[in-house]
């Protein structure tokens, strides 16, 4: 954002870094500071932003720095005014009642001590804002979920406001009827007010820190005191950060605060009138709204029932989805029973055939051994001993019926035995004639 009186330069998004401190840097004999942020989660520090004063850094002279360091460049506002501070405070709801057909919650809005974020608000400041809560929205996430949101859904509106002994208190009626089920069963409680800071200043050295917070602030030797603020609305929240939102539903601990009571009486402040009158408007009797359309009973039976629908179609998806599961299973199952049968098949085969040509002479510890090749071997090997054994009838027949084998034939016969041995199994029975192999 602009600054005044300051070009801008923004490095990284100050969103995931915890603003650790600054310091100024020289180029060209022209000052300028950079702004640190330590990574939440992380060690160490980065380069935030840079800020180049008005007085010795021309815009032009200031862009060019930036973008030379890959930065966002925002000019300088030479007015005195800036835009206002958003901020949040949490608190939490004290008590309720039921009166006259209307569902009353009073809320413990806030104080003037210095919070967890390093803020506070001034006396004069919360009397000052204090009316112009009337009006303005309870709201949570719309579904019926709490925290804060974009377009929210506004379930209650501030009617009655107070500050009786240095803290606010606030009473909204609840026009929602799911809301205020959830308030009274204590599902609901803690709150979160929006406001938006107009003046502040540093608590240390009064400087205006509007813009962004001084060294002081910064380093946790002052806090931030606002002096002009405005309400904007209270959200519905599930785990407020600040101390007195724990006094949910317990007795007072600290800084006046009122425990949680059911049933006790809100109390009567003035400019109790409401500006948007005393009809309730509940969930039957939905409205539309600034932020959004307000949810209603049916539509929220509605979507339910989409959802039964959904999941029940989930549900028959899976059924059939482990249906063909299973199915698939089988059937692989099936398949490698097949493949297994065939495989021992063309193992008997090839064992019966190297039986036949005396290459092996017990069948069970030759299947076993065979059981391990895969089919393409099986199959050269088959191949091999039919072509030995065609081989070694073809000697026979040569040799005549009588003599059978010839010495020589004899030998030929050892010879092919001998090298289909060696190209199966590595080695032969014995070495051949004239050497070694």
């Amino acid at each position: 954002m602009p600054y005044p009186n300051e070009h801008s330069c923004r490095l990284r998004e100050p969103e995931g870094l915890d603003i650790v401190g600054s310091g100024e840097r020289k180029t060209d004999g022209k000052t300028y500071r950079v702004i640190f942020g330590k990574p939440k989660g992380g060690d160490g520090s980065v380069e935030q932003a840079y800020r180049y004063p008005i007085e010795s850094w021309a815009e032009a002279e200031a862009r060019k720095h930036c973008e030379a360091h890959d930065g966002k460049f925002h000019p300088a506002t030479r007015e005195a005014n800036v835009d206002p501070l958003p901020l949040r405070f949490f608190a939490s709801l004290q008590s309720w009642e039921e009166k006259d057909g209307r569902h009353l919650a009073t809320f413990y809005l806030m104080d003037t001590s210095v919070n967890l974020n390093n803020w506070r608000v001034t006396h004069e400041a919360l009397e000052k804002a204090l009316p112009g809560l009337l009006g303005k929205p309870l709201s949570a996430k719309p579904g019926y979920r709490v925290d804060h949101a974009n377009s929210p859904l506004d379930v209650g509106t501030f009617v009655q406001v107070g500050k009786p002994d240095g803290y606010a208190i606030g009473v909204a009626e609840i026009t929602d009827e799911l809301a205020w089920g959830k308030i009274k069963n204590r599902e609901w409680g803690p709150v979160s007010c929006e406001i938006t800071a107009k003046k502040v200043t540093c608590s240390l050295c009064g400087k205006d820190i509007l813009a962004e917070p001084c060294e002081h602030v910064l380093s946790r030797q002052a806090h931030e005191v606002i002096s002009e603020f405005g309400f904007d609305r209270f959200a519905l929240v599930s785990e407020p950060a600040y101390p007195m939102a724990g006094m949910l539903f317990a007795a007072g601990r600290s800084a006046g605060a009122i425990p949680f009571q059911e049933g006790r009486k809100a109390p009567e402040f003035h400019a109790s009138q409401s500006p948007r009158g005393d009809e309730p408007k509940g969930a039957l009797n939905p409205e539309v709204k600034e932020g959004g359309k307000r949810v209603t009973d049916n539509e929220i039976a509605e979507l339910q029932k989409k959802l039964d629908a959904v999941t029940a179609e989930n549900q028959t998806l899976k059924t059939e989805q482990d249906k063909i599961k299973t199915e698939n299973q089988n059937l692989k199952a099936q398949l490698d029973q097949i493949k297994e049968e065939r495989h021992l098949e063309k193992v008997s085969e090839v064992v019966d055939l190297r039986l036949q040509a005396g290459l092996a002479t017990d069948r069970n510890a030759e299947t076993e051994k065979l059981k391990e090749l895969d089919d393409k071997t099986l199959g050269i090997m088959r191949g091999d001993v039919a072509a030995f054994i065609a081989e070694k009838e073809r000697i026979t027949r040569v040799a005549g019926p009588k003599a059978k084998f010839t010495a020589g034939a004899e030998d030929e016969v050892q010879k092919k035995i001998e090298e289909t041995r060696e190209r199966f199994f590595g080695h032969r029975s014995s070495p051949p004639k004239g050497g070694n192999d």
